[in-house]
This record gives C-alpha cells, structure tokens and sequence, in this order.
C-alpha cells in the first residue's frame, strides 16, 4: 500500500476514511497467504503534530550548527529521525505496533536517506558527525529488525542502486546489501527510455551485488501527451514482459496501469480482451518460475551476489561511483534462463545474440525447440504474445 495509506505521512495511524475496517482487510489478505507491507520514510513532517514531539525530545538529525532544519522533500517539508538515537528510534517504532499487530509483515521505505547530503556535515541529535551511508544503514535496518522483532517473518522493500536522472550514471547505492531481498530500481517515465532506464539500473544493481529486484510495469510515471493512459499500449506490455522475467514482477504508480483498460481504450472488435489475456499469460509464466527465482535467489544470497547476471561486465571495482553504460542490456535470469529484452519501438524485430560459445539455447516457449547456438546471432520478429526468453 503506497503513500497515502495513514493521516500523515509516518505517523503509523490508518486513514480510516480510506480504510474503515483496516485489520479486517489486512486479515483476509493473511488469510489467501498474501503479505501486506506499507510504504514509509524516515522522514516526519512539520504539519505532523509528532514533528513537535520529535523537536522537544531532540529527535532528528541536526545541521553542522545543530540546529534542525526542515528539508523540502516530494511529500511536503519535514525532518529526518535521528536512529542513532535510541530514545527516538524506540519512540518511532511504538507508532509502528498497530499496524504490525494487525498483521502486516514490513514497509516499502523509500528513498528519504539521501536528503541527509543536503545538511553537508550532518550531526546526530546529540552532536555526532554522521555519514550518509551510516544514516542509510540504520534507517533500512531499524524497519527490518523491528517488524522482525514484532512479527517474525518480514520484508523491507527498498532500492538498490538508483540514478539521478533517466540517461546519467550519477547512481548510488541506497539500501544496505544484508537485508535488500526484494526492492525496485526507483521511478522511471512510461516511455522506452524509461523502460531502458529500469534495464540499466537493474544491470547496475547486479553489478554492486544486490540480491532480488524489479521495476514498476509500464513506468512509474505517466504522460498525458501519449494518451489518456498516460501509456502506449504497446511499450506497456513489453513492460509486462520485462518483469516477468526478473526477481520481482510489479505493477504501481502514476496514470493507469490496469491491462484491461487498455483493452478498452484500444476498443478491438476482433481481439476485446488482448491485454488481459496476455496479462494474464505472462503474470502465470512469473509464478512458473516462483520456485527457479528462489533457488537462484539463495545461491546469490550465499554468494553476496545478485539473481541477475548481466551479459555486459564493464563495471569496475576501482572506480566505484563510475557507472558505464552497459554494452547490452541483456543478462541470465539465474543461471539457466537467457532473456534478450525488448527495449526500442522496433515493431518486435531483436537481434538475438546468444551466449557461451556451442551452447545451445532453447526457445523458452517451446523448449523442444533449439532456437539457437552460443556464439551466432540472429535478428528474430516477436509478435506482443511472444518475447525474447532461452533456457539453457
């Protein structure tokens, strides 16, 4: 459930206009063996009443002067709770304890931790330096270890590597590597640009060892300039089949992303329902893989690595905030899927470039088929039911 969800922003409290009968809600999910997690930041803001709380009990990160200054930030204006303090870091999660009771088992938290940058030299709220990466650290460990503690089984949502812009290799680790077992790669436009935005900090992510990831389907952002939607229909679908073949399949954000809207927008006499179909289709092929994700997500796990494999290996250790563009956007899903991604408006026409040299590959969609050979290439049309996936 993303922003919105409490009456304000990490206070905890449900909106109970929004949400009449929370824990019986929450309690059929639990029921259908669906987990339920809520979007949060560090991050309380002025309008909150708890923002004055937080200020006469010495709760927030400090400017170089000590003093506390409020940060604008995408959901108004506020200030970031100081988890080093454990007073603070104890009040903040008491507020927690309903919504955990109620059954839900973590939070999305988003990315709040970089405002700390915008302080220079930022204290502690007693006066400590303290670095980004220590804020960003406890910040995503404290809602892991607390939902933990409360409900035992848990996940934290979060970023892995995100990038300033859409095409710029200004790009930084977000969350710690420890406890990031399923997140996104930040917002990205509903356009192919964006698409490739999403492939490019996916490849970026692997390459720093993060474990298991996605992004949002069809964008997070939506343009109005395309259509009503705020989406091609076409690029949304090659979006759908994008996720499927990563760790995590999601679908969220602005503008609309219901498939079967975009059946109604298109208004087909000879195919009404095209989108939900395949929809449909693909979102059955990512629960297939439900037991190979996890497999390839353990072996990552033990070796401090990522389920993604990029084809493209140009990062460089010694260089680390250096972020090359990738030479392809191609990677093995695990150790034995190949996925070639469609990511240009090239009317499904992808030049396949298979690889290991003499191993076969076979066409995900009809594994008897040997589509091709490590090594060759081959330009191949995908029509929007097919995409272009090999198993070893």
């Amino acid at each position: 459930m993303d922003s919105g969800w409490s009456t304000y922003y990490n206070n905890f409290e449900v909106d109970e206009e929004k949400f009449p009968d929370f824990n019986s809600m929450i309690a059929s999910f639990s029921e259908r063996d669906v987990w339920t997690i809520l979007w949060a930041t560090s991050m309380i803001n002025e309008d909150d009443p708890n923002y004055q709380t937080a200020i006469d009990n010495n709760y927030f990160i400090k400017t170089p002067r000590g003093t506390v200054r409020p940060i604008k930030w995408w959901h108004g204006s506020g200030a970031l709770l100081d988890f080093s303090n454990e007073e603070a870091k104890d009040w903040f999660n008491s507020m927690m304890d309903d919504v955990l009771e109620a059954g839900v088992k973590g939070f999305k938290c988003d990315g709040t931790d970089p405002y700390i940058l915008e302080y220079v030299q930022p204290q502690t709220s007693e006066g400590e330096p303290i670095t980004y990466r220590e804020y960003a650290d406890m910040y995503y460990s404290d809602f892991k270890d607390y939902t933990a503690e409360v409900n035992g089984d848990s996940l934290i949502w979060s970023r892995p590597v995100d990038c300033a812009t859409q095409t710029d290799a200004v790009c930084g680790n977000y969350s710690p590597h420890d406890l990031m077992f399923s997140g996104w790669v930040g917002d990205d436009d509903s356009s192919w640009q964006g698409l490739r935005s999403c492939l490019r900090k996916s490849i970026y992510s692997a390459w720093k060892g993060y474990n298991a990831y996605g992004c949002d389907i069809g964008g997070y952002r939506a343009d109005s300039s395309i259509n009503e939607l705020g989406r091609d229909p076409e690029t949304f679908m090659r979006w759908v089949q994008t996720g499927t073949f990563m760790s995590l399949m999601e679908n969220g954000g602005g503008g609309e992303h219901r498939p079967w809207m975009f059946d109604e927008y298109l208004n087909s006499s000879t195919n009404p329902t095209q989108y939900t179909d395949l929809y449909r289709t693909f979102t059955n092929i990512h629960y297939s893989l439900a037991s190979y994700l996890q497999s390839a997500g353990t072996e990552a796990y033990y070796q401090e690595s990522s389920v993604m494999k990029p084809i493209s290996q140009l990062y460089n250790e010694e260089e680390p905030y250096k972020y090359p563009l990738p030479e392809t956007l191609a990677y093995y899903l695990g150790p034995d899927i190949f996925v070639q991604p469609i990511s240009t408006n090239s009317k499904g026409f992808v030049n396949i470039q298979w690889p290991e040299e003499g191993t076969k590959w076979r066409d995900f969609w009809a594994p008897s088929f040997v589509a091709g050979i490590g090594g060759n290439s081959k330009t191949i049309k995908y029509p929007l039911n097919h995409y272009p996936a090999f198993v070893r």
